[in-house]
């Protein structure tokens, strides 16, 4: 399993293999940053931070892969090959890089949707159920689907890292222009719905005040997957156009592909946008300060938790309060959830 790279190309491919390297690095401590922000301030505790977390999981395990990917390559003359007897190891990273990457795709459509239904539809899809099916489908779907070119031995060299095999052949290249297409279509529709979202919450379109103030917490939450949807809306136009001329452009789409892994770092830093954080954050480093022993505005998991619409709600009398829950279980405007 080799590949003939021409004088060019071989001269700059440690540094390329180097870039994709920290690149990878850069991208996997971004992501643990986001994942030990929301843990150290029981974040996790709210939905849509669940949410997060499980797209900085991801975004962590994608990143790492990518890294991988030139683990088992070597340059001898002016051949790349794959180590002796790593072979089954490159197959095996391709097969985890394409699951990674599609989980990480459907996850950022998970959020995306979420905050077009509270913007659009006013709900709030956060019931237990709605998380059970959502992580079933990010796991189980990029399985399925990454299962398929293992079984037709697609997996292996491809320029100087392990994914699908060269376009020349038939079946690997079908597999690579499906690939780019499901990235084009989740994250194309992954920007239209937040745009929609972002037009509603701007327009003076009527948004109920509970799910507006709901729209304005996760709305910064976006940023990140806007970001990386648009870029690799790019990325994946550029790829299918490669895929349909047959051409082989690998060494570059590699490091494309790596360097926008680093467009993670935006993740930790759109938490600071979202006022709830800052004040848990602030909280914590006066609480480590010996400064602060208020307890933490995160709902308590052992509570019944409470959607963000329901904070901005004015205060209900005791006499009323059943008959308050029994018609916002009816109306939909306020939920709740063990």
């Amino acid at each position: 399993m080799h590949a003939v790279m021409n004088t060019t190309e071989v001269k700059s491919v440690q540094l390329l293999i180097d870039l994709n390297s920290t690149f990878a690095i850069i991208g996997c401590l971004a992501s643990i940053l986001a994942v030990v922000l929301i843990l150290i301030t029981k974040a996790y505790r709210q939905y849509v931070y669940r949410l997060q977390l499980y797209l900085a999981i991801v975004c962590l395990l994608f990143a790492a892969s990518l890294g991988f990917e030139t683990l088992p390559v070597t340059v001898e003359n002016s051949t790349v090959t794959v180590r002796e007897g790593w072979d089954d190891v490159c197959v095996a990273i391709g097969y985890v890089t394409q699951h990674f990457g599609f989980s990480k795709t459907l996850c950022i459509v998970w959020i995306c949707v979420y905050v077009f239904m509270v913007a659009i539809f006013q709900k709030q899809l956060h019931q237990l159920r709605h998380e059970v099916i959502g992580l079933i489908v990010m796991v189980g779907l990029p399985a399925l689907i990454a299962w398929m070119p293992l079984v037709h031995g697609s997996y292996g060299l491809d320029g100087i890292w392990c994914w699908i095999k060269g376009a020349s052949d038939g079946v690997n290249s079908s597999f690579k222009f499906a690939t780019e297409i499901f990235a084009f279509l989740l994250h194309g529709a992954s920007i239209v719905l937040v745009f929609a979202a972002v037009l509603k919450f701007c327009s003076k379109c009527a948004i109920t005040s509970p799910y507006r103030a709901a729209l304005k917490e996760v709305l910064p939450l976006t940023i990140y997957p806007s970001i990386y949807s648009i870029a690799t809306l790019t990325s994946a136009i550029v790829g299918i156009l490669d895929v349909a001329k047959q051409s082989d452009s690998a060494v570059d789409e590699m490091v494309v592909v790596g360097f926008i892994q680093t467009f993670v770092l935006v993740l930790p830093l759109s938490f600071f946008l979202h006022q709830r954080m800052r004040h848990e954050l602030l909280h914590l480093i006066k609480k480590t300060l010996g400064k602060s022993d208020t307890p933490s505005t995160w709902v308590s998991a052992s509570e019944p938790s409470v959607s963000y619409a329901e904070t901005s709600r004015p205060p209900i009398e005791p006499a009323n309060e059943r008959e308050h829950l029994v018609n916002s279980r009816s109306t939909g405007y306020v939920s709740i959830s063990a």
